[in-house]
Parts: structure tokens; sequence; C-alpha cells
């Protein structure tokens, strides 16, 4: 898991259920993405279970909006949160740089910058990244 900002981290599918062989630190384990083709089950540290999740592709920009919103509300609220996806490459790269660039008012492009510095492989898909640039351009800060 690597942290972007003191309460909004970003990791995979395995670091989340890894969640339950240590002290968990986090507040809320939203999930935006998991290999349920592959028979797996949504992690149980899970807050958010299915609620959440979207492919890693063309997607309902509803589901993304909705994760944003959530992620966004919790680290405002103060609370220690941990965005995943399966690989921790795209969809949770996506959530977590719109939840930032909202959050510091700042621009989606450097918000992915920040995200890539804590964790380089990060390569969003197309259609998700322009889901976050879509996020970001509807939700801006007015404080």
């Amino acid at each position: 898991m690597n942290e972007i900002i003191p309460h909004l981290h970003i990791g995979d599918a395995r670091t989340a259920r890894a969640l339950s062989e240590i002290d968990n630190p986090f507040d809320e384990v939203v999930t935006v993405g998991y290999a349920r083709v592959l028979g797996r089950e949504c992690p149980r540290e899970s807050t958010t279970g299915d609620e959440f999740v979207f492919p890693d592709g063309p997607h309902e920009y509803e589901t993304f909006e909705a994760a944003a919103d959530y992620v966004l509300d919790a680290v405002e609220s103060g609370e220690v949160t941990f965005v995943h996806c399966q690989a921790g490459v795209s969809r949770s790269c996506s959530v977590c740089a719109a939840v930032l660039a909202v959050h510091s008012g700042g621009d989606v492009d450097e918000a992915r910058r920040r995200v890539k510095q804590v964790r380089p492989r990060v390569d969003p898909e197309q259609e998700v990244w322009s889901s976050a640039t879509r996020y970001v351009d509807e939700h801006p800060r007015t404080d």
C-alpha cells in the first residue's frame, strides 16, 4: 500500500486481503475492482463491498462518480482511506487522482503524477482516466 496524502492510500486486492493479517490502520477500505472473473471474492476487509466496483474499460460513469464522492467525503472527514482495485494500477489510480485533484483544488494530471510518484506502475486505462478528468471538471472546489 502506498500513501498519497495522510488520509489517502492506494493499493491492490492482494494488499486488501492481507489487512486481516495485520492491525488494519484504515477507517475505510474502498473496493473499485477485483478479479471476480477469476472466481475471487471481494476482500472481506472492504467496507464498501461491491457497491463501487466497475470494469477496467467501458463502465458507467455514475459508479465512478459515486466511488470518488465516497472517497472524497471520507478523506475530507479525516478518515484514513485505502482505495484498491485488482492490480492497483488503473481504477484505483483514477479514483485517487480525481479525489486528490478535487480535495487539493489542483489539476488532475498533476494529481496523477503525484499518485505515480508513490506507486510508479500506475497506468490508467483510457476510459477510466476519462472518468477521472470528467469528475474533476464536474466537481470544482468552491472554497
